[in-house]
């Protein structure tokens, strides 16, 4: 059973208020629930034929139950002289019983199950202005701007963390954990990150922690014959001038280099800007929207890193002092685990959509077809115009090939999205 309640408070429509350039001030505040009903195929088991061989897939779940979302809203409308409004809202939402497959035990047989675990809540900021700057019979100009902001957390989880990503296995579920947090190996980029001295250590010219021992320099590598040596610091040995990676340790003891905290999906915050201009029968509309914050994980790039064939692996041109040796990339590509040389800043601003119109009224077409046709409008329509980021790949706007793009922002050799050109005529009798 599923209900929705809201109501709204026009605090402008009472007489005693008492400012006259605000045409409308509005509470307003609302509750509802809905539900997602579990996928008819995870209730059964399910199996794979391959070279003649049957394997057992995904085990059926006969008590699955919908998930239950309830979200609360509240937010303010405003409109200052009949021109300005702004509007204002604040969403909190919570899922519970979230539908997720999980992994098995092997000794199942079966690889995973679709369960009901877990609790997300969200949190959610919205605003927008919207401005009617010119209005008249034959010329109008009107600009609006958007904002939003998303937190996610995981508040409870009722089976064992597990780690997720149908591009790259490198979210992590588990109770208190933000949505969206990226996981990997994680090499040194300061000696902050030392739990000793920093001495023997330098930061090199691609932003690495390196290892060059006592006296030398990370530009020694070829004129001190350094690159394929060890060096002994703290009574460790290590691969001259290789990045480093961190190390935690798990609850039993042991070393783990590849599960650190890299990144997080979720933007900052996401804005858009809209433009609308009319001058008689010329319309023109434009829309910019940019994502600040948030990262993007470039898997396409680290697997050219396996090849040595990324632009980053190239040594032709540079001097002794900045070369590396194949060893270096190597180590940085990471076996194809995750790694934080591979996360990326994803903020973009993009030139989203421009329109442009012209409208043949009937006065205009009386002499061409006696007024036949009451009017006439072309359009010409271009969306993905121009891209500007410092992303290192074709367009950091990517997601994994899983379910939820918003959040497993991986780029796995995906295509960029398509810069296209529409044209349209309509014609009204």
């Amino acid at each position: 059973t599923y209900y929705r309640l809201g109501g709204a408070y026009r605090v402008a429509q009472e007489s005693w208020w008492p400012v006259d350039f605000i045409d409308e001030f509005k509470l307003r505040f609302s509750r509802g629930t809905a539900g997602g009903r579990p996928r008819f195929s995870a209730q059964y088991e399910t199996f794979t034929i391959s070279g003649g061989v049957l394997n057992k897939g995904v085990l059926g779940n006969v008590n699955l139950k919908p998930e239950f979302a309830t979200e609360n809203e509240a937010g303010v409308d405003i409109i200052f002289g009949g021109r300005v409004q702004l509007s204002i809202t604040y969403a909190q939402s919570e899922v519970e019983d979230q539908i997720l497959q999980a992994p098995l035990p092997a000794f199942i047989g079966f690889g995973s199950q679709w369960v009901n675990a877990g609790t997300l809540e969200s949190k959610t900021w919205e605003a927008s202005l919207q401005a009617s700057i010119v209005n008249t019979r034959d010329f109008g100009y009107n600009v609006s701007v958007v904002f939003d902001r998303t937190r996610q957390k995981i508040t409870e989880f009722n089976i064992p963390p597990f780690r997720w990503g149908s591009a790259k296995t490198i979210f992590f579920n588990r109770e208190g954990e933000d949505f969206g947090t990226m996981y990997g190996t994680r090499f040194l980029t300061g000696c902050g990150e030392l739990s000793g001295s920093c001495d023997g250590w330098q930061v090199n010219d691609d932003g690495w922690l390196v290892p060059v021992g006592s006296g030398n320099s990370w530009q020694d590598g070829i004129t001190g014959s350094l690159w394929g040596t060890t060096v002994t610091i703290g009574g460790e040995d290590f691969a001259w001038g290789i990045p480093v990676s961190a190390d935690s340790l798990e609850a039993d003891g042991t070393t783990v280099t590849d599960f650190l905290r890299i990144g997080n999906t979720t933007p900052d915050y996401n804005l858009g800007f809209t433009q609308s201009l009319r001058w008689k029968n010329f319309s023109l509309y434009t829309l910019f929207d940019a994502q600040i914050g948030g990262d993007v994980y470039n898997g396409t790039k680290q697997w050219s890193f396996r090849d040595n064939r990324h632009g980053d692996n190239d040594q032709a041109g540079k001097s002794d002092a900045t070369k590396k040796p194949i060893s270096y990339g190597q180590r940085l590509y990471n076996v194809n685990a995750g790694s934080n040389n591979f996360v990326e800043d994803a903020t973009y601003l993009k030139f989203r959509e421009l329109s442009v119109r012209y409208s043949f009224n009937e006065r205009t077409l009386q002499n061409l077809f006696g007024g036949f046709m009451k009017r006439i409008t072309v359009a010409v329509v271009g969306r993905n115009l121009v891209t500007w980021t410092g992303y290192d790949g074709f367009d950091p706007e990517v997601g994994g090939g899983g379910s939820n793009a918003a959040i497993e922002r991986t780029d796995q050799f995906d295509y960029p999205n398509y810069r296209t050109f529409t044209g349209s005529i309509e014609i009204e009798f």
